[in-house]
C-alpha cells in the first residue's frame, strides 16, 4: 500500500482544522442564538405572569359579583380583553419555550464533551436559572448523555464548579447512572460547603441505593445536627428514609444504631426500598390527612368548581361493634336523625371527621376533615395556615399562626365559608405556601388538573417546586380527592402528578377514588 505523501498529509490536516473551526463556529453560533432566545423567553414570561395575575384578579371579582351589579359589564369586557391578551402571550410563551428547548435538546444529541460544555457555559455562568420548562428539557437531555468524555466533564464540574446550581443539576443527572465512579463523586459531594448541594447529592444517592453511601449519608446527617440546620436535617432524613425504607427513624443516632445493628448486614442495594407508607406515632388520624406530625404546617385546599361533584368516601364504615353504620348523608343515625345538609354540617364541622362510606360533595368532605384536623388534631404548640385556591389564591393568614383556641375557631369560620367556584390555579397555590419562610410541611389537596395560573404543565410545576424548596427541603404530602364524577376528568395525569409531588418532596400520596 502506497503511503500518503506530504501533500496528502497536509490535505488531511487542513480538512481536520477546517472541521474543527466549523464546529467551533457552530458552538459560538449556538450559544449566541440560545442567549438571544433566553432573553426573549424571559421577557415573554414576565409579561405573561403579569397578565395572568390581572386575569385571575378580574375573574375572581366577577365570580363574586352578581350579574346585575353596575360594575359587572365593564369588568366583563375588561376580563375578555385581558383573556385574549393572555392567550396570545401564552402562545408566544409556549412557542419560545419550544424553540429554545428544541435547540438545546437537539444540540445535546451530539453526545460530546464540547456540546455539554457549551450548554453549561450558556446556562450556568452566574446565579440565574434557565426557564422552568427549559431546565426540565436540559435535565432530561443530559441524562441521555453516554459519551465518556462528556460524563468526565460533569464529574469534574461537580468537584470544581463554583456555581451551586450547576453542581445540583449534575447530582440530578448522575442519580440515574449507577456506576462506581459516579457514586464516588456523589459521596464526595456530601462534604460540599453548600447544604443545597449536599441534599442534591443525598437524593441522588438515595435513588442509586449504593451500600457504600449509607455511612457517609449518616455522617452528613450528624454534621447537620451539629450545625442545628433544620432544613438540611429534613433533607438528609428524607434521603436516608427513602434509601433504606426505614421511615420510623428520625435522628442520625437512630440511623447509626440501626446501621450498626441489623442494617449493615441486611441492606441490599439491588433491591427496591419499600415505599413510604402510613407513618404515625399513635396519635389521632384523619381519613384524608392521616396523622399530623408537623408543628409548622400549611394545608392547601382546592375550592375550584369541580369540588361541587358528589362522591362516596371509599370503604365501608364499621363501628366498634363490627356493624355497618348507616350513612349520615342518606338519613343514617350517626349524627342523630334526619337533618338538612346545613344542620348536619354545623354539627359535624370540628367535631369529627368523615368516615368511609360518607356521601357528599367533595367540598363538604374536605371541610369536615379539615375542620376536624384544625380543632381536634393539631398539637397546642403547633403553628399552621390555610391556603385555598381556585382561580384566585387566598391565604387565611399572612404567615403561620399559633394553634390557640381563638385561632382554631377563626380558622373554623374560614373553613365554613369555603365554596366551590372558578378554575384550578395549582401553581399559584403552591407558590403562596412556599412564601412562608417558617413552614416545614405542606398538605396539598386537589381534585383536578391545573387549568389556570403561571403554568398548567405538571412538569413545570414540579420543577418550580424543586426550585422553591432548595435549601428548605419542605415535606409535601399530596391528597387526591377524586370521588364522584365531574365532566371528563383525566385522573391518570393528576394521580401521576400527585405521586411525583409527594415522592420528590419526601411525602406521602393519598388517593381517594371510587373504583
Amino acid at each position: 500500500m502506497r503511503k500518503p505523501g506530504l501533500a496528502g498529509i497536509i490535505a488531511v490536516l487542513t480538512l481536520a482544522l477546517f472541521a474543527q473551526q466549523a464546529y467551533a463556529d457552530e458552538i459560538t453560533e449556538f450559544q449566541r442564538n440560545v442567549k438571544e432566545l433566553a432573553r426573549k423567553l424571559q421577557a415573554t414570561r414576565k409579561a405573561f405572569a403579569a397578565t395572568t395575575d390581572k386575569f385571575n384578579s378580574l375573574r375572581g371579582k366577577l365570580e363574586r359579583m352578581q350579574a346585575n351589579h353596575p360594575d359587572y359589564r365593564p369588568l366583563a369586557i375588561e376580563h375578555n380583553q385581558v383573556l385574549k391578551e393572555r392567550r396570545q402571550l401564552e402562545r408566544q410563551l409556549n412557542s419560545a419555550r419550544s424553540e429554545l428547548s428544541t435547540k438545546v435538546s437537539s444540540f445535546l444529541t451530539r453526545n460530546s464533551r464540547k456540546a455539554v460544555e457549551a450548554v453549561f457555559k450558556v446556562f450556568y455562568r452566574g446565579s440565574s436559572y434557565p426557564d422552568v420548562a427549559v431546565e426540565q428539557v436540559l435535565l432530561d437531555s443530559l441524562r441521555k448523555v453516554t459519551n465518556s468524555a462528556a460524563l468526565d466533564f460533569l464529574v469534574s464540574e461537580l468537584k470544581t464548579s463554583r456555581r451551586k446550581n450547576a453542581r445540583k443539576l449534575i447530582c440530578d443527572v448522575l442519580a440515574d447512572k449507577k456506576d462506581e465512579r459516579f457514586t464516588s463523586a456523589l459521596i464526595s459531594t456530601l462534604e460540599d460547603k453548600n447544604w443545597e448541594v449536599v441534599i442534591a447529592a443525598a437524593r441522588a444517592l438515595a435513588k442509586n441505593r449504593a451500600k457504600a453511601a449509607v455511612e457517609p449519608l449518616i455522617s452528613a446527617f450528624e454534621r447537620a445536627e451539629d450545625k442545628n440546620d433544620e432544613a438540611a436535617m429534613r433533607g438528609l432524613r428524607q434521603a436516608l428514609q427513602e434509601m433504606t425504607g426505614e421511615y420510623m427513624l428520625d435522628t442520625a443516632r437512630d440511623f447509626r444504631n440501626w446501621w450498626n445493628g441489623k442494617g449493615r448486614e441486611g441492606y441490599n442495594e439491588n433491591e427496591t426500598a419499600r415505599p413510604r407508607g402510613l407513618i404515625g406515632k399513635g396519635g389521632p388520624r384523619s381519613t384524608l390527612y392521616g396523622e399530623i406530625t408537623s408543628k409548622k404546617v400549611i394545608f392547601i385546599c382546592d375550592v375550584s368548581h369541580s369540588m361541587s361533584a358528589r362522591g362516596k368516601v371509599p370503604g365501608e364504615p364499621i363501628d366498634k361493634t363490627g356493624e355497618v353504620e348507616k350513612n349520615p348523608e342518606t338519613g343514617g343515625d350517626v349524627m342523630g336523625g334526619r337533618k338538612s345538609r346545613k344542620e348536619r354540617e354545623k354539627q359535624r364541622l370540628g367535631r369529627q371527621g368523615v368516615k368511609p362510606g360518607y356521601v357528599g360533595r367533595r367540598i363538604d368532605i374536605l371541610k369536615i376533615e379539615l375542620a376536624h384536623v384544625v380543632i381536634s388534631m393539631l398539637p397546642d404548640d403547633a403553628k399552621f395556615n390555610l391556603v385555598t385556591y381556585s382561580t384566585e389564591v387566598k391565604r387565611w393568614k399572612s404567615s403561620l399562626t399559633k394553634a390557640s383556641k381563638a385561632n382554631r375557631e377563626a380558622a373554623l369560620a374560614f373553613v365554613k365559608k369555603m365554596d366551590p367556584m372558578g378554575m384550578t390555579n395549582t401553581y399559584g397555590a403552591l407558590e403562596a405556601a412556599f412564601k412562608d419562610s417558617k413552614v416545614d410541611t405542606i398538605y396539598f389537596l386537589s381534585d383536578g388538573n391545573p387549568t389556570t395560573g403561571t403554568t398548567i404543565a405538571h412538569a413545570e410545576i414540579l420543577t418550580a417546586v424543586r426550585r422553591w424548596s432548595q435549601g428548605r427541603n419542605i415535606t409535601i404530602h399530596s391528597i387526591g380527592l377524586l370521588v364522584g364524577k365531574y365532566g371528563n376528568e383525566d385522573f391518570s395525569k393528576l394521580k401521576k402528578f400527585l405521586q411525583d409531588l409527594a415522592s420528590q418532596n419526601g411525602g406521602e400520596c393519598r388517593i381517594f377514588e371510587n373504583k
